[in-house]
């Protein structure tokens, strides 16, 4: 049986969106893949990690003199300038071109601006040039990079908007922090979730 769009269109929405609910739960079987090892396998990595990158900023911070004669410093900092126009140019294509790369571009492009705002800080506060470097951090590169992240959660959350009324599936959408994947590092297909909080 074939629905047109007319007797769709002519459905009460409570109807249409229960519809709408069953098709994306169909299809969303089809693309499920369970993946409990890896996500394991991920989280233990992940700890390790951290606890090695633990070890080690506490050794540096044991170890590293506090000054340094450094080479190929102009190369440092033109390269790092040269990675944040490459990201911030990738935003602009993206943003653009209307990408869903926009999300990481955005993201990595805030991190770098951060990045510099402290490295410039940092570097220069003994010298002259240290109430330059507070005032560019405060004025240019700390609010762009806010602003980066603020877009990059806008995007997440109106493709997720999207996708639910696509779907059919209502209610207020969740923040970010709180908003759970829908396939990848998980441990269940979302018709099993749905039938655990069913019986809740």
């Amino acid at each position: 049986m074939v629905i047109s769009r007319e007797e769709l269109a002519a459905m009460p929405a409570a109807e249409r969106a229960e519809l709408a609910a069953a098709l994306a739960d169909l299809s969303a079987r089809e693309l499920w893949a369970p993946s409990r090892t890896k996500r394991r396998l991920f989280l233990i990595a992940c700890v390790v990690a951290l606890i090695a990158l633990a070890v080690w900023t506490v050794g540096l911070g044991l170890t590293l003199p506090r000054h340094q004669r450094v080479g190929q410093w102009r190369l440092v900092w033109v390269g790092f300038d040269v990675a944040e126009l490459i990201a911030l140019g990738t935003v602009a294509w993206s943003a653009w071109k209307r990408r869903q790369l926009l999300v990481p571009a955005t993201f990595i492009s805030g991190t770098l601006l951060l990045c510099d705002a402290w490295f410039d800080v940092v570097l220069s506060w003994q010298t002259d040039e240290r109430w330059q470097s507070l005032i560019s951090a405060a004025l240019v590169e700390v609010p762009l990079a806010l602003s980066l992240w603020w877009l990059a959660r806008s995007v997440i959350l109106r493709t997720v908007r999207f996708a639910r009324a696509r779907f059919g599936l209502g209610g207020p959408i969740p923040s970010l922090h709180a908003l759970e994947l829908f396939a990848g590092l998980v441990e269940e297909p979302p018709e099993a979730d749905s039938r655990r909080r069913s019986l809740a």
